[in-house]
């Protein structure tokens, strides 16, 4: 059965109504209430992840506001709930905890060999050591055992099976590497704080992950750890 205009004009009422919505939340957060929304765009950081969509988003508006009365103008069901996802995520942004898992971590007390084995398997990049109040005191990656090597070459021909991680523990240091560095951010942080972190690296220092704890602190509980890899899921 075809549907009347009726039913056409009650979806692109709600479309407009939740697009005033996230427009208004836009201007009051970048603090703006001269610009159009299309220059909002390009002025909001939540907005400019995704703005091809909104430009589309904003076109539709436009049509909706001068030509509501006309049938072929609206959106459908499964548009609808599209772009109910995409306002959600601009009213309420994800926080950074919900884009991570609790890590792998271990203890200085581990065979290094078995964590290595394990990041194999699991295809890990960086596994963080934990001390008895859960907070960061390293990382295990793969500058870890370049490093180790370079060090230790002369004296070994391969990696003793007995090494534990207390053993390699200088090799794990944070700011091992002037090359890459990891930011500490608070669990609640919204994800967007992890995106524009990632974004705005700069070029000769990368940022390897970011470390999520319960207070954004290195002296914070760890609660997860973000790669530029997450935020590609």
């Amino acid at each position: 059965m075809e549907k009347d205009w009726q039913y056409y004009k009650k979806l692109n009422d709600e479309f407009f109504y939740i697009f005033k919505n996230v427009e208004e939340i836009v201007r009051k957060r970048n603090k703006d209430y001269s610009e159009n929304f299309y220059s909002l765009i390009f002025i909001d950081k939540y907005l400019l992840l995704n703005p091809d969509t909104w430009k589309k988003y904003n076109s539709f508006r436009n049509i909706v506001a001068h030509k509501n009365s006309e049938k072929e103008f609206h959106i459908t069901e499964e548009g609808l709930q599209i772009f109910k996802t995409n306002a959600e995520s601009i009213i309420n942004p994800p926080k950074a905890n919900e884009k991570c898992s609790r890590p792998y971590a271990v203890n200085c007390d581990i065979n290094f060999c078995d964590v290595l084995t394990h990041m194999k398997k699991k295809n890990y990049s960086n596994v963080p050591i934990i001390d008895t109040k859960n907070q960061v005191i390293g990382i295990i990656n793969y500058y870890t055992l370049f490093n180790y090597y370079n060090d230790n070459c002369e004296d070994i021909a391969s990696l003793p099976r007995e090494l534990q991680v207390c053993d390699i523990l200088d090799y794990c240091k944070l700011d091992n590497n002037p090359d890459i560095k990891y930011e500490f951010i608070w669990e609640k942080e919204d994800i967007y704080k992890v995106y524009e972190l990632f974004r705005s690296n700069n070029s000769k220092v990368k940022i390897e992950a970011c470390i999520l704890t319960d207070n954004g602190k290195k002296t914070g509980k760890l609660v997860g750890i973000i790669t530029p890899w997450d935020l590609l899921d």
